[in-house]
């Protein structure tokens, strides 16, 4: 578990295995706390004050903890450090328990792109369908781990180099331990999206146990500009809501905030890439996947060909070159390692330094190619150590010379619109110099995407806005719209209303007033007939 020492500054540390740490900290007072999940796990007290007065001042501080609540709460990871056609590839699975009871009946379904084959596994599997395919596990006891991985065979002429290749994990029982809020109706949404010849059609289905009595709105981007919010709608049990878009090669992404009081971390959405002759490849990972609930993991990665061997990525990557993240995201990293000398490794240590604006607390390591140990130092610094790892070099063995590990962590809350997170690692192998990776970066930023320019539903209709952006007001000016009540809209990128209005006339002006700096789309109707839609952004 992390442990936490808040100060004049805010130093943490990991308990080893038997639940001992040390946390060297200057001289002061400190309150002492655990990251312990408090849905499930209590500390008996929430933080412990000590004072240290001088240097050599120690503290023996024990956190006792206790179960408040009897409930399964598995975690998983999959991942592969590349993917390369006509190669094999392997994906490793990491699997955790960390609820208050052991699991007996424990599985995992994987889900693979179809153009994919296992070859080999280290457990037993079965196959339950062409993509799918379950690992039973059996029993796993509290804050228990365990690991296997599998080969894949991919197709060599199928498959476009950059195109982007998903894996799924999904472990049983999917329990979320918390109690659902009393708002929440028992609906439940999912999205599905799939290529078919000349469009792409997205699907959202409520397979919950109850309607929707809320209405929501979903967002269609088209590359790096949003294309669409949908009017508002309402899903019955089993019902169902869809959008066909023609498509020539665009990446598009569909998403729907999951309905009020829902339990978990979900909001559903999905990406569908290379569907058209004019394949816009290299953006997929722009934005997240709907995997922040632990008991499922989605791994995306470019199809590549050549490739530097000790390398950082980032998902989601952000928007544009500048990387646009929304603030209080959660970011997942992956270091990936080679041996390329000419002998074998018998020690692997990366050095990760933690930029401030990511909140400790939240991290959580997650997959890896081989076994290792983390610890956190009170400067940020997260330390992976690869004990015995006898990593053969590429000369030897190739496919095996590779290794990885990836890990999760939140953004700070007060983290400041306009920064931006930088993120490099050092790999030492054996007692080598080290290998420096590349930086990446991401720029915390409203608006955090385009939108497509002004479009009118009517023939000879016009619109213009001015000044846009603008500071305190706009102008909207309609040229031949219908006479008549209208009704403007103004929507948050996520769906949400924000403001609406009724005019009668051509022309209508719109005051900011308290209205928060950011991109904004815009909607004008005559009852159920749209007239135009646009961006409106305020500065």
């Amino acid at each position: 578990m992390l442990v936490r020492a808040e100060g004049q500054d805010t130093f943490y540390v990991t308990t080893r295995a038997d639940g001992k740490y040390i946390l060297p900290v200057p001289p002061g007072n400190y309150s002492i706390s655990t990251n312990i999940n408090g849905n499930i796990w209590e500390t008996c007290d929430s933080s412990v004050i000590v004072s240290l007065s001088g240097i050599y001042d120690t503290a023996f501080v024990d956190i006792p903890i206790q179960s408040i609540s009897d409930c399964p709460h598995m975690f998983v990871d999959i991942a592969t450090p590349r993917i390369r056609r006509c190669f094999q590839n392997r994906y490793y699975v990491n699997y955790e328990n960390r609820g208050s009871i052991s699991n007996d009946d424990v599985s995992i379904d994987v889900t693979l792109d179809s153009r994919f084959q296992i070859t080999d596994a280290t457990v037993p599997y079965t196959q339950i369908n062409a993509t799918t395919y379950n690992f039973y596990i059996g029993t796993v006891g509290v804050f228990e781990k365990g690991d296997f991985s599998f080969l894949t065979m991919m197709e060599c002429d199928s498959v476009t180099l950059g195109e982007t290749i998903c894996a799924e994990a999904r472990i049983y029982p999917d329990t979320i331990c918390q109690l659902p809020d009393p708002n929440w109706t028992g609906a439940s949404l999912s999205v599905s999206g799939e290529c078919e010849g000349d469009s792409v059609r997205f699907v959202i289905t409520n397979d919950g146990t109850g309607a929707m009595i809320a209405s929501l709105q979903y967002l269609v981007i088209e590359d790096v500009a949003l294309m669409k919010v949908s009017d508002p709608f309402t899903l019955g049990v089993g019902d169902e809501i869809q959008e066909v878009i023609k498509a020539d090669g665009q990446t598009f992404h569909f998403q729907v905030d999951q309905v009020t009081g829902h339990p978990g971390n979900s909001r559903p959405s999905i990406t569908i890439e290379n569907c058209g002759t004019n394949a816009t490849l290299g953006i997929f990972n722009q934005f997240g996947q709907n995997d922040l609930n632990p008991f499922v993991d989605i791994e995306c990665r470019e199809v590549i060909g050549s490739f530097d061997p000790n390398d950082k990525a980032a998902v989601p990557r952000g928007i544009d070159v500048e990387h646009k993240i929304q603030p209080n995201s959660t970011i997942e990293y992956t270091i990936r390692f080679q041996n390329t000398g000419t002998d074998t490794a018998f020690l692997v240590q990366i050095f990760d330094t933690i930029s401030p604006l990511l909140n400790l607390s939240t991290f959580r390591a997650g997959a890896s190619s081989h076994d290792y140990s983390y610890e956190i130092f009170e400067n940020g610094i997260v330390k992976f150590r690869f004990e015995n790892i006898m990593l053969p070099d590429s000369n030897v063995n190739q496919l095996e010379s590779n290794g990885f590990v990836k890990y999760k962590i939140a953004m700070q809350k007060d983290a400041p619109l306009g920064s931006t997170i930088y993120n490099a690692a050092d790999i030492f192998f054996d007692y080598n110099d080290p290998i420096y990776t590349n930086q990446t970066f991401h720029l915390i930023d409203e608006p955090w995407i385009s939108v497509k320019t002004e479009e009118t539903f009517i023939p000879d209709v016009e619109i213009k806005v001015f000044p846009n952006p603008f500071t305190t007001q706009a102008t909207f000016e309609l040229k031949n719209a219908p006479f008549g009540k209208k009704q403007f809209q103004l929507f948050s990128l996520s769906g949400n209303e924000i403001h609406a209005q009724q005019f009668d006339n051509q022309q209508f002006v719109f005051q900011r007033n308290h209205l928060p700096k950011g991109i904004y789309v815009y909607e004008i109707k005559k009852g159920t007939m749209k007239i135009a839609v646009g961006k409106l952004v305020v500065q």
